[in-house]
């Protein structure tokens, strides 16, 4: 293996067109660059990096590229190359899913790019190319280009927010190589020609597309998706209310796809959009600015303005206005109702106390860690709740505290993943300290014998009393729409949800979206009208509201992702089981190993595992082409990674 290197002089005027000779093997080929006065050489690195031949249909494989690396994938026999680690939490994609059509699907939590770009997105056939585009651009392209066609579609998959870099490949002599520019830098400038319609470039050859639009730096390892803004929306506004993972979504994918409209994000919060799943996952936060999702200038340049620490109060969908808590009021063209969820409480006495906390905010994690940290001695840390949030904050502050559960079910988990993975989940906790008082009931919470402001005990309803410094609720989240209760407008379903369409429009409104926590819609792979509060399902159907808010008409067709983690352990879970008939197990829950399919009558509904990675992954593409095995099957050991996707 071996890299050449070339140096060409780039001195010509940004924006100008010159005429590069390619480097020995594309020297029968003409490639038009755009060139930028910031970038004054440009050093192409060749590097063979393996034979073609050990690289079969469906092999992801990461390979060394000078001081970092490079992944190669394979697809209907031709060879690929992007930056290897997943943008969300940097998982190694080699470990992940290739799909024959393309789709690298992250092994950690499901983030899915598309492997012959690098991009977040996926593919659109050859049929509506030519329907919806210049069919003799189509035409030009086939006859120039036998590789699939695949260009931008909008089916991005969460919770990833930046492409993958691309680079260009070519097969001499047997061998792969990779090529790129030295040190990582961008070999040309390509913040223009990114914000081109993609339509523009159709005519053009495909290594022109390759060049300017995925060509870049190889240490970065990863691209943010393009500002598309075009003029003709300049006179809508859409007003999302909600600064989480689905408003947020909504208006970057707005832009993205090239709304030249005013943006504006009503949030509760006194910080732009964060990474929420961390706030349950570790503590001392300190600064929401650590988990933020995108720094200010990032929503400057989008031109998407924030209305921070504000509530809705009310919204009048025949004036077409909300009213604020700040009294102002905005007009909207297009509303999203983004508002997520709220952490339920308990009906007991004494939860106002200090030292009593739910867990939503960086406020509310930065005084859990403060108030446990406060403590003289190792505090007591009493979690009433046993599902995913107080597991979290048992395992987060396990090293920290004495910790004590207390769950109404047999075993954690219980009603969401079954007996054996709830037994196999409390097994673990155990082991890690802390202590549970399960079929349990709280009766009320008292104060401190020494300060009767802050919380010193929780009584259960068997007249138990555990010893309480701090007192974490983790019992649930329902939708936040307090704003829309008395409003003819809208029906509040019992759990305070919202029914939406197909395109997630809510139900009697055209202009009115919701998205994320607070939308109640039809799943077609359980036939049952579903409210997902995951994190990767708020951010993709925020990309399809933007879309829809756009007229694209695009409908809801992903499985849900979930992941948590505790102490140390990830479990991943696709799929949605608002009921089972049983848990199919394969694996050891002893061993902490294992694999639990869902199952109602022969249907698997969704799959869980542990330690098994990436079954969850290559399950959640089985369960979106309707190819997964029965129940049957998987009782007598089918192997669902031995099913090509």
């Amino acid at each position: 293996m071996f890299a050449r290197t070339f140096r060409l002089p780039l001195t010509t005027p940004s924006s100008s067109l010159r005429l590069i000779r390619p480097p020995l093997h594309r020297r029968h080929q003409i490639i038009f660059v755009l060139f930028s006065t910031s970038v004054r050489t440009m050093a192409i690195i060749e590097h063979n990096v393996g034979r073609a031949a050990d690289l079969k249909d469906g092999d992801l494989k990461e390979v060394p590229f000078g001081n970092s690396a490079v992944l190669l994938s394979k697809v209907n026999g031709h060879v690929y190359a992007t930056s290897p680690k997943c943008t969300h939490y940097g998982a190694p994609l080699a470990k992940g899913v290739l799909s024959s059509n393309g789709r690298i699907t992250c092994p950690w939590h499901g983030a899915c790019f598309n492997a012959t770009s690098g991009d977040i997105v996926f593919r659109i056939d050859r049929y509506e190319i030519a329907q919806k585009h210049n069919s003799y651009a189509v035409r030009k392209i086939s006859m120039a280009y036998n590789h699939p066609i695949l260009i931008p579609c909008h089916l991005e998959d969460a919770p990833a927010l930046d492409n993958l870099n691309k680079y260009e490949v070519f097969i001499k002599d047997g061998d792969i190589y990779v090529t790129v520019n030295e040190d990582g830098k961008k070999p040309v400038h390509t913040k223009f020609i990114q914000r081109i319609p993609i339509i523009r470039l159709l005519p053009f050859s495909h290594h022109l597309f390759q060049h300017l639009i995925f060509h870049a730096a190889l240490k970065v390892g990863r691209r943010r998706p393009a500002r598309n803004i075009v003029t003709k929306d300049n006179n809508k506004t859409v007003i999302i209310l909600g600064g989480g993972a689905s408003g947020s979504m909504t208006a970057e994918h707005l832009r993205e796809q090239g709304f030249g409209g005013k943006i504006v994000i009503v949030s509760r919060e006194s910080y732009l959009p964060i990474d929420r799943p961390k706030l349950s996952k570790m503590s001392n936060i300190g600064d929401a600015s650590k988990i933020q999702l995108r720094d200010a200038a990032f929503w400057e340049e989008l031109d998407v303005k924030f209305l921070l620490s504000t509530d809705a109060q009310s919204v009048d969908t025949k004036a077409k206005t909300v009213t604020l808590s700040t009294g102002s009021q905005l007009s909207y063209d297009t509303l999203v109702l983004a508002t997520g969820g709220h952490p339920r409480t308990i009906p007991a006495k004494g939860v106002n106390l200090q030292n009593v906390f739910t867990l939503r905010t960086v406020n509310n994690s930065n005084a859990i860690s403060e108030a446990i940290k406060s403590t003289t001695s190792r505090p007591a840390l009493v979690v009433i709740g046993s599902s995913f949030i107080g597991m979290e904050v048992a395992s987060v502050y396990a090293k920290d505290a004495d910790v004590t559960v207390i769950g109404r079910d047999k075993v954690p988990f219980q009603r969401v993943l079954g007996k054996d993975v709830g037994e196999a989940l409390h097994k673990l906790h155990v082991t890690n300290g802390i202590k549970f008082y399960m079929e349990a009931g709280v009766s009320h919470l008292e104060a401190k014998t020494a300060d009767s402001t802050s919380v010193g005990y929780v009584v259960l309803t068997s007249g138990i009393k555990i010893s309480a410094d701090v007192v974490v609720l983790g019992t649930g989240v329902g939708p936040q729409t307090d704003y829309l209760k008395g409003n003819d407008a809208f029906e509040l379903q019992r759990d305070g949800s919202l029914k939406v369409d197909k395109y997630f429009r809510v139900e009697g409104h055209e202009e009115v979206y919701a998205a994320g926590d607070i939308a109640r819609f039809h799943w077609d792979l359980t036939g049952e009208d579903l409210r997902v509060e995951h994190w990767s399902h708020a951010e993709n159907t925020g990309r399809l509201v933007a879309l829809n808010i756009l007229g694209k008409k695009k409908t809801f067709d992903k499985v849900p992702y979930f992941w948590t983690a505790q102490h140390g352990k990830s479990i991943r879970y696709t799929g949605y089981a608002s009921s089972f008939d049983d848990v199919i197990i394969q694996g050891s829950t002893e061993e902490l190993s294992f694999v639990a399919f869902y199952v109602r009558g022969e249907k698997v509904v969704a799959v869980l595992s542990l330690n098994k990675d990436p079954v969850v992954s290559h399950s959640n593409e089985l369960l979106r082409h309707n190819k997964y095995p029965t129940a049957t099957d998987l009782r007598n050991g089918k192997n669902v990674l031995d099913i090509k996707i």
